[in-house]
């Protein structure tokens, strides 16, 4: 019951911070839960689920979410990613192995945006654009590489857990992890100084929990 209410609490804290990159993370790591567990009732349970809590979130964020239908207009073009995106395509064209340096993409904004675009300089609003902006594409891969080698490391470890509590936490903490890299499609969450280090402490519980597993 308490796991519960903390879950409760935790997916209404979701939609209380207007992400559509929580939201779409949540939803991609319900689905993935139930492809490893092999249980298709898992994702028809959190999808009734899902549907039930909709109704009793607050009107703001209801409105929020019905007052753009389209799935383009929701994830992409509200918000300005799309000029954010534009200007971080900009940058990899003409930096494409090193980027425009670490921390720069702000400053740089003005200079690599199109004549169109009517925002100012932040983020670009996608983790993999910002990454390789600032780092270049070679940069880019090393992550990807890391992240890959990540869930491969995880998921022969996975497969040889045979404890049940140790194999929860263990796709538990998977999960928080597939999440937030699904979030960086749509914010830059990598690039927030708390928010990098909570990418950086999952994917430290990812290898402790693979190092308990071959202790054993």
């Amino acid at each position: 019951m308490l796991l519960g209410l903390v879950g409760l609490m935790a997916f209404f804290c979701m939609f209380q911070t207007y992400s559509r990159g929580a939201i779409l993370g949540f939803a991609i790591v319900a689905i993935l839960f139930s492809i490893i567990k092999k249980d298709k009732r898992l994702a028809v349970a959190l999808l009734i689920l899902i549907i039930i809590l909709l109704f009793l979130l607050p009107k703001p964020i209801l409105y929020w979410m019905v007052s753009n239908p389209n799935p383009y207009d929701f994830f992409i073009e509200e918000g300005g990613r799309r000029w954010h995106w534009q200007a971080a395509i900009n940058m990899i064209k003409t930096h494409p192995f090193l980027g425009i340096g670490t921390n720069t993409f702000s400053i740089n904004y003005e200079r690599y945006k199109i004549a169109a675009d009517p925002l100012t300089g932040w983020y670009a609003h996608n983790a993999y654009l910002h990454v390789a902006a600032e780092i270049g594409l070679i940069g880019l891969i090393i992550f990807i590489a890391m992240i890959i080698a990540a869930i491969r490391n995880w998921w022969i470890n996975y497969k040889r857990i045979n404890t049940l509590d140790l194999g929860a936490i263990s796709l538990g903490i998977f999960g928080a992890f597939i999440g937030y890299l699904v979030a960086g499609l749509l914010e830059s969450n990598l690039q927030y100084s708390n928010l990098a280090v909570l990418f950086w402490s999952v994917l430290g519980l990812i290898m402790a929990v693979n190092r308990i597993k071959a202790v054993q």
